[in-house]
C-alpha cells in the first residue's frame, strides 16, 4: 500500500482508487500470517475458507470482498462462554487510545462476531431444554464486515466510499436428537433455532450500533406488517410464482436452484425499502428436517446495517463515543435476551437462572468482560458504586444504567416508551413453609448443579418468578417503598 498517498489524502477511502493498489492481509490476534498481491482499490478479489472435518471431508467456502473492505473472521468450535463475548469488548474498551485503527476496528468487528454466536449458544440451549433435544454443533464461522462501497465510471473505480457494518454466517450447522426420536418435533425445533439466529443478526448490529438493521427474519416480518403477500414456494407451484415476484434475478436465480434442489423457499413477493436499505429476506428451508438459510439480497446469510453510520466507525475520533454506545447497547440488548430465565435465589448464570442482583452481575460482566459490578447483594452493589463514584441523580437515567427500589431490589433500566419507565429485572421471593415460620418449602425443580448453596435449594414464589420487564413502579419492582433516588453507572 502506498502509504504516503495514503498519508496525503487523510485516509485509504479518501485516495482516488485508480492512484492506488493495496495488498490483502490476514491476521490472527494482530500478527500477520499472510500477504496477497496487490489489487487496486475498489476491485473485487475472492477468499476462500476450508473447514476439513474428521470423517466427513473438506466444506468449502467462498466469498467475494472488496479491496478496501475490513473483515473479522469469528470461528466457534462448540459453545462461546459468556466471558469470551466479555473479555472481547473489554480488550477493545482498553485499547481505545491505541493509534493502530486496524487493529480497533478488526477488535471491534470480532466482538460483534464472537457476541453473535454467545447469543445464539444461549437460545438454543433455551429451545433444546424446552424441546426435549440434544444438540450438536459443528464448527462455526460468521465474518463481520466493515464494506468499502465502489462507484464505476467506464469499468474502472473511481470512487470508495465507507458503507456500513453486515453479518455474514456462511456456515453453521447444528444436529438435533431428540430424546424420544420424534422427527416432528426435532424439525419444529431447527425452525425456531433458525428464525432464532436469523433475527439475532439484525439486533447484534443494533445493539452494537443503535442503527435499525435488516435480516430475513426481520423482513419477513415487516412484509406481513406491511401486508405483502408471502410466498411459500416449492415444486408444485414455482412456474406459476416466479413472474409475480418483484425481486432481483440474482434471488430468481437462487429460488429456482434451491426448488430444483427439492427445498422450498418462503419470501415476499416484492423488495422492502427500510431507510436507506432495498431488498428482501427471504429463507431457504428442508422441508424434512427444518434445516434452512436465512438470506438477504446481495447474497447474504446474514445481517447488514439499513443505512449508513451518522459518523465514520473508521474515524479515530469517534472511538470513544462509539464504545460507549456499543457497550450500552451490549447492557440492554443482553438484559432484553433473558426475559423468561427463571428466578433463582443467588442465581447468577443463564443456565441456572438469576437473582436480582445477580442479573446484574451477569450482565455486566459479560458486557465488560470484568467484575466491575462485584457479585454482591444488591444494597452491597449499591454501596459499592456509591465508593467509586458511580452513581448519578435518578433524572439523568439513560438505558443500561443500574435502578434500585429503596429497599435495595435492582434491575436494568431498559428506557421510557410513552413516557413510562421500564426496568428488567430478576423477580421472585422465597415460599413460607406453613409447618416452619422461619423456614421455606424445599425445592424440587432445580437440576443438582444449580444448587450451589443451601440458600438456593428452596421454592420460589411472587407473581412473577422470572426475569421480566416491567413498569419501575411496579410494586414488584419498587416493592411498596418506591424507587431510590439514584442510579449506578459503571464504567472502566
Amino acid at each position: 500500500m502506498d502509504e504516503t498517498l495514503v498519508n496525503q489524502y487523510g485516509g485509504l477511502l479518501n485516495v482516488p482508487p485508480y492512484l492506488l493498489g493495496i495488498k490483502p492481509v490476514i491476521k490472527a490476534n494482530g500478527t500477520t500470517i499472510a500477504t496477497g498481491q496487490p489489487i487496486g482499490l475498489g476491485n473485487c478479489l475472492t477468499f476462500n475458507m476450508i473447514f476439513r472435518l474428521p470423517n466427513k471431508g473438506s466444506d468449502f467456502i467462498s466469498n467475494t470482498v472488496t479491496a478496501g473492505d475490513y473483515s473479522a473472521i469469528a470461528i466457534q468450535y462448540y459453545r462461546t462462554p459468556a466471558e469470551s463475548a466479555g473479555d472481547k469488548l473489554l480488550t477493545l474498551i482498553e485499547n481505545t487510545a491505541s493509534t493502530d485503527l486496524d487493529d480497533l476496528l478488526g477488535q471491534l468487528l470480532y466482538s460483534i462476531g464472537i457476541s453473535y454466536f454467545h447469543h445464539l449458544d444461549f437460545e438454543e440451549e433455551l429451545y433444546a431444554k424446552n424441546f426435549q433435544m440434544i444438540i450438536s454443533r459443528e464448527p462455526s464461522e460468521t465474518i463481520v464486515t466493515s464494506y468499502a462501497l465502489t462507484e464505476w465510471l467506464f469499468g474502472m473505480p473511481y470512487k470508495v466510499t465507507e458503507g456500513g457494518v453486515g453479518v455474514d454466517t456462511d456456515r453453521y450447522i447444528t444436529t438435533s436428537f431428540p430424546f424420544d426420536g420424534n422427527r416432528q418435533r426435532a424439525r419444529d425445533f431447527m425452525i425456531l433455532s433458525g428464525l432464532g439466529s436469523s433475527a439475532w443478526e439484525n439486533m447484534i448490529l443494533e445493539s452494537f450500533f443503535n442503527i435499525p438493521s435488516v435480516s430475513a427474519a426481520k423482513l419477513l416480518k415487516m412484509a406481513n406488517q406491511q401486508d405483502i403477500m408471502i410466498f411459500n414456494i416449492d415444486s408444485s407451484n414455482i412456474n406459476m410464482v416466479l413472474p409475480q415476484l418483484q425481486v432481483s434475478s440474482d434471488v430468481i436465480d437462487d429460488i429456482r436452484n434451491s426448488v430444483n434442489a427439492g427445498q422450498k423457499v418462503i419470501i415476499s413477493k416484492n423488495a422492502i425499502q427500510y431507510n436507506e436499505w432495498n431488498g428482501v429476506g427471504y429463507i431457504i428451508l428442508n422441508p424434512n428436517t427444518g434445516v434452512g438459510a436465512y438470506m438477504i439480497s446481495g447474497n447474504f446469510a446474514g445481517g447488514h446495517m439499513s443505512k449508513h453510520p451518522d459518523a465514520s466507525i473508521r474515524a479515530r475520533s469517534d472511538w470513544s463515543a462509539l464504545v460507549t454506545s456499543a457497550t450500552r447497547q451490549c447492557i440492554v440488548q443482553l438484559a432484553d435476551s433473558l426475559w423468561g430465565t427463571p428466578y433463582v435465589k443467588s442465581g447468577e448464570s443463564e443456565e441456572c437462572g438469576f437473582d436480582c442482583s445477580g442479573l446484574v452481575y451477569y450482565v455486566f460482566r459479560t458486557c465488560y468482560g470484568n467484575n466491575i459490578v462485584p457479585r454482591l447483594t444488591s444494597a452491597g452493589q449499591h454501596a459499592y458504586l456509591e465508593r467509586k463514584k458511580m452513581t448519578l441523580p435518578y433524572s439523568e437515567r439513560q438505558p443500561g444504567d443500574i435502578l434500585w427500589s429503596n429497599n435495595y431490589h435492582t434491575g436494568i433500566y431498559y428506557g421510557n416508551f410513552n413516557g413510562v419507565d421500564y426496568v428488567i429485572h430478576a423477580s421472585g421471593k422465597y415460599c413460607p413453609n406453613p409447618n416452619d415460620p422461619n423456614g421455606w418449602l424445599p425445592s424440587v425443580d432445580l437440576p443438582p448443579e444449580c444448587q450451589f448453596e443451601a440458600e438456593i435449594n428452596v421454592r420460589i414464589c411472587g407473581k412473577y418468578g422470572t426475569v421480566v420487564s416491567t413498569e419501575v413502579s411496579d410494586p414488584y419492582f419498587a416493592i411498596g417503598k418506591g424507587v431510590a433516588p439514584d442510579i449506578g453507572r459503571p464504567v472502566p
